[in-house]
Formats: C-alpha cells, structure tokens, sequence
C-alpha cells in the first residue's frame, strides 16, 4: 500500500500482465487445496458459506460483495445455531411470585 501511494508513477509502469500473474500466482500459493478434500467433514453450514463466497467472488468477480455474502451467511447461521440452545425453569417463590432462570443466549432469534 505504501508502494502505491508513494511510488505511484513507477507502479504504473508496469504492465498489467504481470500483475495479474502475479496475483494468479499468490492466489494459487494461499489456497488450501485440502479444504476441498476435507469439504465433506467439515459442518454442512461452514461448508455451505465457504461454497457460496468463492461461488460470488468467481461469478461476478468483485471480492467484496463475496465477503458480505459470506459474513451474512455465517451470522444467519450463527443465529440459527445459538437460538436453539435456551433452558427456562420456572420456580414458585410463595408469596406469589414467580422465579424465571433463563440458561442460554437471550436475543431476538431466541422469541
């Protein structure tokens, strides 16, 4: 980032090409190929946001919007997963009142 601030007349200097490769390169270096080979042991919905992100980013090409895609599925399921985990329990305190416990996550997917 700094080259690119700094030494912008240099940078645009180089062709395109070999940016690109450059970033083919490091995209192929960082991926984890034995994440498709683990795809199957892994739980369904990290599986499922993984797929649906790479699915975003290759189709329309814009690494952002597949990110948001990817956060917006993780926090759906996230919410799904934590909303299911509660325990009330219900205690008569004798002079007419009620105790409630509540054990869990309390939020708005919990209702």
């Amino acid at each position: 980032l700094i080259m690119v601030v700094f030494l912008d007349d240099w940078i645009s200097q180089i062709p395109m090409a070999a940016l690109v490769a450059v970033m083919i390169m490091v995209s192929i270096g960082t991926f984890s190929w034995d994440s498709l080979r683990n795809l199957k042991s892994h739980p369904l919905s990290s599986s499922i946001v993984m797929v649906s992100t790479v699915i975003v980013v290759v189709s329309t090409h814009n690494l952002a919007l597949g990110v948001l895609v990817g956060v917006l599925l993780a926090a759906l399921f996230f919410a799904n997963k934590i909303s299911r985990f509660m325990l009330v329990r219900s205690a008569d305190a004798g002079d007419g009142h009620r105790i409630y416990t509540v054990i869990g996550q309390v939020f708005f997917a919990t209702a």
